[in-house]
Formats: C-alpha cells, sequence, structure tokens
C-alpha cells in the first residue's frame, strides 16, 4: 500500500467502516433493502498530507512509513466511530 501510495501520490482520505456483515455481499445488499442488515458505520478523515514522505527515497523503509502512517490514521478514526456508536 505504501508502494503504491508513493508512486502515484494520489489524495488519501482515510475510512473507517463498520458493520458489514461478513463477506455474502449478495446477503449485505438484500439485508439494505429488506430492512434486517445492522447499521454500518462510516467514519472519514480528512484528506491526509503525505508530502514529507514523497521526500524519502523510493525504499521499503518508506513505503513501511507511508502505510504505518495511514494505519494510524485509520485506527483514530476507529476510535472516533467507537465513540460516535456510544453516543447513539
Amino acid at each position: 500500500v505504501g508502494q503504491i501510495i508513493y508512486e502515484a501520490r494520489p489524495q488519501v482520505v482515510p475510512v473507517f467502516i463498520n458493520g458489514l456483515s461478513g463477506h455474502d455481499l449478495p446477503r449485505q445488499i438484500r439485508s439494505n433493502w429488506d430492512g434486517t442488515g445492522a447499521p454500518i458505520w462510516e467514519v472519514f478523515g480528512e484528506p491526509m498530507d503525505l508530502q514529507r514522505f514523497y521526500a524519502m527515497p523510493r525504499e521499503e523503509a518508506t513505503y513501511r512509513a507511508i502505510a504505518q502512517h495511514v494505519l494510524e490514521e485509520i485506527g483514530r478514526l476507529a476510535q472516533r466511530e467507537r465513540w460516535l456508536r456510544a453516543q447513539g
């Protein structure tokens, strides 16, 4: 993931999603229409500024640093999702 971000330099918007029902996509879609599904919580973060990583050399350590930075932001969004869900 870090290498793809490094090479493509996209605008990265972190997202945390909770509540998808396993690996059964047809069931997930059906439950959205028939009202039997559980709520799906989505929390979006701000676009990430990754410029400091692009100044680093093209190497494995840089790619890992990018991936770790993005993962940490998704972790913060997971904490926010738990807080939001607790608020009702």
